[in-house]
């Protein structure tokens, strides 16, 4: 819904925020602690515990994305690549599922989480896709607090003072669900459930199945009405689910 380019507006705070944090002289280092906000924010989003156990890498590193099933990983799926496996590392992007926008229920959660741990696998959450949810009618959210933290990523990148300060910032006025912050980011949603809703429309208008989004900014459909179909161009063939893109292009 977004072309592969973000045409959301920034909202005014997040300029600001970054703006300061290039524009201050002299930062101290709690300025720069985003330990606390982080620990705070996914508490109260994802009910993940944030005791002394709990441990905060930050960085970033490009990882594939795994997918299986339409891009939720189920938790039978999963028990039958950890079998294979010694020492894993299970990754997934939620809530919102990259890229079809989905939702993991916490009940799904909690079965990948109860498998992972009985082969000792670690799971990595990427979050990054989340916090745009405009349909979460019934979704309840998460609440990982019995789940224990996991810990231990070496080889990331330290990102600069600068960046944790903005994110600080950023984390403070969430927190508070008020504000500029706040009005911006319903906005979005708004926004982007608008946009959902019209592409769902046109997209069943012209023969396509339409997977159901329930946040951030991606929608996959198939054109279900053009399989089978026969396109004359400089090639002959007949258009399936794996040469619809070719056909296209």
């Amino acid at each position: 819904m977004d072309v592969d380019q973000s045409f959301l507006p920034v909202p005014a705070p997040v300029k600001a925020a970054i703006f300061e944090s290039f524009a201050r002289q002299n930062m101290i280092e709690s300025e720069a602690d985003v330990k606390l906000g982080i620990q705070m924010f996914i508490k109260r989003k994802y009910g993940f515990p944030s005791d002394s156990s709990t441990e905060f890498i930050y960085g970033d590193s490009p990882l594939a994305l795994f997918n299986n099933t339409g891009f939720k990983l189920t938790a039978d799926a999963l028990i039958e690549l950890l079998q294979e496996v010694d020492k894993p590392w299970a990754y997934l992007s939620g809530p919102t599922i990259n890229p079809t926008g989905l939702l993991y229920s916490n009940e799904e959660i909690q079965k990948i989480l109860s498998r992972s741990a009985k082969f000792g696998a670690r799971v990595m959450i990427d979050t990054s896709f989340s916090g745009l949810e405009f349909n979460i009618e019934g979704w309840g959210g998460w609440n990982l607090e019995e789940k224990e933290a996991f810990r231990s990523f070496p080889g990331l990148s330290i990102p600069h003072s600068t960046v944790k300060y903005a994110i600080k910032k950023l984390l403070d006025m969430n927190d508070q669900k008020a504000g500029d912050l706040f009005e911006a980011l319903l906005e979005q949603k708004k926004r982007l459930r608008s946009k959902s809703l019209r592409l769902k429309e046109i997209l069943l208008k012209y023969g396509w199945d339409v997977v159901e989004c329930c946040g951030s900014v991606s929608m996959v459909a198939k054109p279900f009405f053009h399989l089978g179909t026969t396109s004359n161009l400089k090639l002959h063939l007949k258009v399936t689910d794996s040469n619809m893109r070719e056909a296209i292009l």
